[in-house]
């Protein structure tokens, strides 16, 4: 059963009300992870992520709705930490598939060479964009960070976020296909 004083009184900025809620809802969320079937290691971070948006979120949720407020963080929390697990099993499997990577070797010594070209080049093309469109980009592709979570952090709208990436993608693309076209005239 939900107390709505704790809830009330965490929206106040009561820690000590906050640390009971978390003794007991952290039980609830333990159990909805392994019902959706959460890898069991990883439980631990999804609680302590989950109470952090908790945390951070308190004065937007109404009392009356809190245990489904809730269960849909957590669920939102264990599908975004999949997702990120998933991206870094991807590039570890990647990884694997060329042991000689793991020694610093390569098997293709001009592979190489051109994607560590190719990634020099976006990394200074990234670096010249101005800031506004710079920031977006690197949180969203680089660190995995949600439009929405970038607008609230910038203190934009989530549509501005989603302009700015676009049009950094689109000003990255113009700048690399205008260096490509200098080699081809060069070469």
């Amino acid at each position: 059963m939900v107390d709505y004083n704790l809830i009330t009184q965490a929206k106040e900025g009561c820690d000590e009300a906050f640390a009971k809620i978390f003794d007991q809802f952290s039980p609830i969320v333990r159990r909805y992870a392994l019902s959706i079937r959460f890898p069991y290691d990883d439980i631990p971070d999804l609680v302590q992520e989950v109470f952090v948006k908790v945390y951070r979120f308190i004065n937007q949720v109404d009392e009356t709705t809190f245990y489904v407020w809730l269960y849909r963080i957590t669920l939102n929390t264990a599908r975004d930490m999949g997702r990120k697990q998933l991206v870094w099993q991807n590039k570890f499997t990647l990884l694997i598939k060329d042991p000689n990577q793991l020694l610093g070797f390569s098997s293709n010594i001009e592979k190489d060479l051109v994607n560590k070209m190719e990634s020099e080049q976006l990394i200074a093309c990234i670096k010249e964009l101005d800031e506004k469109y710079r920031l977006p980009l690197i949180l969203h592709f680089f660190y995995f960070v949600k439009y929405d979570e970038i607008a609230h952090l910038l203190g934009v709208k989530a549509s501005t976020i989603k302009v700015r990436v676009f049009r950094a993608k689109k000003q990255i693309a113009d700048k690399i296909n205008n260096i490509e076209e200098l080699e081809s005239v060069i070469n």
